[in-house]
């Protein structure tokens, strides 16, 4: 990520080149084990922050190697870490992201700006949705009134108003994307797939009404705006309950991962009809995250929205891959932060103010 400063020091975002890299399927196993609340000592939660950081850290030179820069040249590392587990509105406030910065600093050389959620919370914060920074610096436009819907494990809205001015920005979890399809999807093939490509196996299902209502009854989607999620409440053992009443009822893998895919569908198209349309009049909304290649998902969706006036795009669209959306808002906060300024949106987390975020380990 090339960044520049424009139009009142904000920074002009530039992909110079993107790398995907999938975790290893006994890291990835790992992580959901201690995501997902089970009896995990703090040996293992200090085990694989240390190997994150590792992970990371290869990662991060894999880029560099792509985009054909050496890592001495580069300024800093936007490192998000990998969340395993949020609560916010506990007592203690609490989020936690795994990936030792210090590990990742001392394999690359390279300044780590990391750990960016804390602030927030510990500021009366939900701690997300920390993208809207970067949503509203890659696609606010003057007299269009426009969403970034972002579809990843959960979905997430960020509404920019057609004045295009970040006060009038505001940002709120819609609820869960992916993150309830894939854990069917593992646990439907005893863990031989990760998901449902294109939305293959739920587009043959049917959604069933009386499920999906119960489902659509969770007093998460009826709580206002500033709000977030996570596994804690859509994970593990969500989706046993879910795979329980689905089978007594007697649907199908196909139709449960159908019911799935319209509760995604439905809650994100409530979301906006509760708390995005009737304060500002969204035209359309560009998807992005990994929910994008869900060719099901983002049918239906279209199917609840456009109805409403929301034209259903993708970030592409506007020419930024929507693979990369998540990556290009990490590394603008820490740009943010490098320069002291804060990276929060209180209208977004609820925090109490501004505040910059995150901590910086210093490269080699």
């Amino acid at each position: 990520m090339k960044l520049t400063a424009k139009g009142a020091g904000r920074p002009d975002a530039k992909v110079v080149a993107f790398v995907d890299t999938p975790f290893p399927a006994g890291l990835r196993n790992r992580i959901l084990s201690v995501a997902g609340g089970g009896a995990v000592g703090a040996a293992e939660i200090a085990a694989l922050d240390a190997e994150l950081g590792e992970a990371f850290a290869r990662a991060a030179l894999k880029a560099a190697k792509a985009a054909k820069i050496d890592p001495s040249k580069v300024l800093a590392i936007g490192s998000h870490g990998q969340t395993v587990h949020h609560a916010p509105r506990a007592r203690p406030r609490v989020t936690m992201q795994l990936g030792d910065p210090f590990v990742i600093a001392e394999r690359t050389g390279i300044a780590v700006v990391s750990d960016f959620r804390r602030r927030d919370v510990a500021a009366g914060g939900e701690g997300a949705p920390l993208t809207p920074i970067a949503h509203f610096d890659l696609f606010a436009e003057k007299g269009l009134a426009r969403a970034v819907q972002n579809l990843g494990g959960i979905g997430n809205v960020t509404v920019l108003p057609a004045d295009a001015k970040p006060d009038g920005v505001f940002a709120f979890d819609t609820g869960p994307a992916n993150m309830i399809l894939d854990g069917l999807v593992r646990a439907f093939t005893s863990g031989r797939m990760r998901y449902d490509k294109n939305g293959a196996l739920s587009a043959r299902g049917e959604a069933d009404e009386t499920l999906l209502a119960t489902l659509l009854e969770d007093p998460f989607y009826r709580a206002p705006p500033p709000k977030s999620t996570g596994r804690e409440l859509f994970g593990r053992a969500y989706v046993k309950r879910l795979i329980d009443s689905a089978r007594r009822r007697g649907l199908t893998h196909a139709d449960t991962l159908a019911t799935a895919a319209e509760l995604t569908a439905r809650s994100v198209a409530n979301s906006y009809r509760r708390f995005v349309l009737p304060r500002v009049p969204v035209e359309e909304t560009l998807l992005c995250g990994g929910g994008v290649h869900n060719l099901d998902v983002v049918a239906r969706l279209a199917r609840h929205l456009e109805p409403l006036g929301v034209a259903v795009k993708s970030t592409a669209d506007q020419g930024v891959d929507p693979d990369a959306v998540e990556a290009i808002a990490f590394a603008v906060l820490a740009y943010e932060t490098l320069r002291g300024r804060p990276g929060n949106v209180p209208r977004a987390t609820g925090a109490v103010g501004p505040r910059v975020l995150g901590a910086i380990v210093p490269g080699r």
